[in-house]
């Protein structure tokens, strides 16, 4: 098994052991969180009173029902085309590549991974 699941694994740990250690709770979150709102796909790596990384797991096929973010930085670990929809109906697509930085600021959307346009077997994010 390659060492950055595993690393990534002991990262959640220790960091999880860290806020229960002192008290934190989570980022204030709205009811659409999309934690919450779709935990199949986004998970919870770490956070504390200041940040929130959330790790983003799809397959092709796969959607996400709409959601929000608070501002972000998202970094593509893979390739995808993604088609985001705004809760106004704005759809825009996304082609993302490993490395690839995002910056966005208070999003809501629900997103579908448009599949085989790009070929890649899973794609996430942090």
């Amino acid at each position: 098994m390659a060492p950055w699941p595993r690393s990534l694994d002991r990262l959640r740990t220790q960091c999880k052991e860290e806020a229960d250690e002192a008290g934190v709770s989570a980022l204030t979150q709205s009811s659409k969180d999309a934690v919450a709102v779709d935990p199949t796909h986004h998970h919870v790596v770490m956070e504390n009173p200041r940040v929130r990384v959330v790790e983003v797991l799809a397959a092709p096929g796969d959607k996400s029902p709409m959601h929000t973010h608070p501002p972000l930085v998202a970094v593509s670990l893979g390739k995808a085309r993604l088609r985001m929809t705004t809760p106004d109906g704005k759809i825009s697509i996304f082609d993302l590549h490993p490395g690839q930085v995002l910056w966005m600021e208070n999003v809501e959307h629900s997103w579908c991974w448009a599949a085989c346009l790009l070929g890649s077997p899973k794609w996430s994010e942090l």
